[in-house]
């Protein structure tokens, strides 16, 4: 009896055992926004507010807080450093070989990317010594909300000019492009670099050009009028005849 209720009592103290999850926040963000960013569109970042744009890796300086990349997907255009994910283009150079800093847009273009909401916690105005030289020092000054066009910052060095901010953020959440977001993009710039636009006046007839690369067909030439000037605007696919109307 007592071998059969062994393996019941077991199971009994496992089940009364108390269960813990212990889920770790991702760790604060510190990223840099440029002036442009917020002296067109939205309102210049503050303390408490949310903030939302497409998360890129750029060269920095080593004393401008560079993120530890862990590794790079060239094949995807994304990095991966110690608390998420962010854009690298293909054709940079190599982010493990350098200071790599993180730069918050919403400008960003249309080409998928990493898309990063958080909330602000601090935020700094950014005033540099020289606009055209990065290593001539910078003096970051803490505020409440980043002004949309600040005053140059007297030192006793002399002027420093603003240009963006950098803000932390907290409660973070960082969204991939998918495999295939990433694929109909390629297709969509594959066509536009094997597409040509041409503009005639009415009634010219467009001769079609040799075809070029791989000599696929295209299925479609759209022409479209142009509104500006009594011409007619079209565009010829790569293989395909061209057409106006």
């Amino acid at each position: 009896m007592s071998g059969a209720l062994g393996p019941a009592a077991v199971v009994l103290r496992i089940a009364q055992l108390p269960v813990t999850m212990v889920i770790t926040p991702p760790p604060p963000l510190t990223v840099r926004i440029d002036a442009f960013e917020y002296g067109c569109c939205r309102t210049p970042p503050a303390v408490g507010e949310t903030v939302n744009g497409t998360l890129s890796a750029y060269p920095t300086l080593v004393d401008r807080s560079p993120v530890q990349v862990t590794s790079w997907d060239r094949d995807r255009g994304l990095i991966a450093f110690d608390g998420g994910v962010a854009q690298r283009k293909p054709s940079d150079a190599n982010p493990l070989d350098q200071p790599v800093g993180l730069w918050l847009s919403w400008h960003s273009g249309e080409m998928p990317g990493v898309e990063a909401t958080g909330t602000v916690t601090s935020v700094s105005q950014i005033y540099l010594g020289s606009a055209t030289d990065p290593t001539a020092g910078e003096i970051l000054q803490p505020v409440e909300r980043v002004e949309r066009f600040p005053e140059a910052l007297l030192t006793p060095a002399g002027a420093f000019e603003p240009s963006g901010a950098v803000v932390t953020l907290t409660d973070l959440v960082l969204v991939e492009p998918t495999p295939q977001q990433i694929a109909d993009y390629r297709a969509e710039q594959a066509i536009a670099q094997r597409t040509i636009h041409i503009t005639a006046p009415r009634g010219i007839s467009v001769p079609q050009f040799p075809t070029v690369g791989n000599g696929s067909p295209s299925t479609s030439t759209t022409p479209r009028r142009s509104t500006a000037l009594p011409v007619m605007a079209g565009q010829q696919h790569e293989g395909s005849p061209a057409r106006t109307s």
